[in-house]
């Protein structure tokens, strides 16, 4: 396996569904340019599937889970290469801001010590202003398809702007499969999502 940067406007989905060869070969048929699977449920067999599909893919946590552990042993176990991106949904938190920070930053900097490039994706119940956001380690941002607002509702973008889009609505069926769709485009510092190729 190896890293690649997708063009900018490349299409994709994220999915909780796991992946078989014929979903795969589908989704690239759609014209999907990638895939974003959650860490927990992706297995070694799917990445072949995956790759076979010739599609990238790149790996994202489960919401409120913020345990670089367990992250970081499942990137070893799949043989995620290093320095392709990592996502962590930082979505419907019930946690108080300062402990979000402190969650967010002491997984970004396990992360990123391991060898991984920590970003994150931001949804609904994100709590963080925008200077919060862009203060963080993680150095990428997601927006999903929901209005991303900080805890006194006012909308919140961190200043060196969003690497990944989902597009609203969510939950549409493409080639069989339940998916969000997703546009990679550049941040305002040139930056731009790292897949693995296999």
């Amino acid at each position: 396996m190896n890293t690649t940067i997708l063009p900018v406007g490349s299409k994709g989905i994220d999915t909780v569904q796991v992946l078989n060869a014929g979903m795969c070969r589908a989704l690239r048929d759609s014209g999907i340019d990638f895939v974003v699977r959650y860490l927990p449920s992706l297995t070694a067999h799917e990445i072949g599937d995956i790759g076979a599909a010739n599609l990238a893919f790149s790996v994202v946590t489960y919401a409120n889970s913020f345990d670089p552990s367990d992250e970081i042993a499942q990137l070893n176990k799949l043989q995620i290469p290093k320095l392709a991106d990592v996502w962590l949904d930082v979505e419907g938190v019930k946690d108080d801001y300062v402990t979000l920070q402190q969650r967010i930053t002491t997984w970004a900097r396990a992360i990123k010590s391991a060898g991984w490039t920590p970003k994150q994706y931001d949804g609904s119940q994100c709590l963080l202003t925008s200077e919060e956001l862009y203060a963080l380690p993680t150095v990428g941002y997601w927006h999903s398809c929901s209005r991303v607002v900080d805890r006194f509702g006012k909308e919140a973008a961190p200043s060196c702007g969003w690497q990944m889009h989902q597009l609203h609505p969510p939950n549409l069926v493409v080639a069989g499969v339940t998916v969000d769709i997703d546009f990679i485009q550049k941040d305002y510092k040139g930056r731009s999502v790292t897949f693995v190729s296999v």
